[in-house]
């Protein structure tokens, strides 16, 4: 019927809006990593025999490698969990990962604060596209008009965090944080927990967390 129609509007409009804020923040602790890693951990080696190796590259390079490996589990892990389970899973490893810098400090430990980070970062720019791909009416995939419209602003969010974070984070760490890059990320990393909760929740108590099983079952 057309009431139930609009219904089933409003609720995915519900479910792209939460979706689309907890990308926008993921974003942002991203952008935090991509502007600050390097400076955090200038000059810390790691040294193998006569090579001296960078800690911040290697964690990076961590990253790439677990980011990879993870590409290739991501449809396996999407269908058996669900693609909103492993996401806000994905999106809190990463805040879960700042946070453990408070026990690693800008020692070696960051290597593997950096291959987590690549383990969030696929799952971060892969799943709202498959999470909304449940069109309005969830009985088939979003129309093409939500298709583009999901593309177009999921893609914004990323340039929008880069502009917030380039303007605002500098004046954060030097005048709250002291140029304590370890507090610095802690704090993104806890507000970004609790986004990640809230809408989390939300969604379950609204009903609009789990797709349809028919789409799951055929996820690309």
């Amino acid at each position: 019927s057309t009431l139930s129609s609009v219904r089933r509007e409003r609720k995915w409009r519900k479910r792209f809006v939460v979706i689309l804020v907890v990308h926008f923040v993921g974003w942002l602790a991203n952008m935090a990593q991509v502007f600050y890693w390097t400076a955090f951990l200038h000059g810390q080696t790691l040294s193998i025999g006569k090579l001296k190796l960078r800690v911040a590259y290697l964690g990076l390079a961590l990253g790439a490698v677990v980011a990879v490996s993870t590409s290739v589990l991501l449809r396996s892990l999407n269908a058996r969990f669900g693609p909103t389970v492993i996401y806000f899973v994905g999106e809190m490893i990463l805040m879960g990962a700042f946070i453990l810098l408070n026990v690693t400090g800008d020692g070696v430990g960051t290597i593997i604060v950096g291959g987590i980070s690549g383990l969030s970062y696929v799952i971060h720019v892969n799943n709202p596209f498959v999470i909304l791909r449940a069109g309005p009416n969830e009985d088939d995939d979003a129309p093409d008009k939500s298709n583009a419209w999901v593309v177009s602003l999921i893609s914004a969010a990323m340039p929008a965090a880069q502009i917030v974070v380039g303007m605002v984070s500098g004046f954060l760490l030097d005048l709250v944080f002291h140029g304590n890059f370890v507090h610095f990320f802690t704090a993104v990393g806890i507000a970004g927990l609790v986004v990640n909760l809230v809408c989390a929740t939300y969604l379950i108590k609204t009903r609009n967390f789990w797709l349809p099983p028919h789409l799951v079952e055929t996820l690309p």
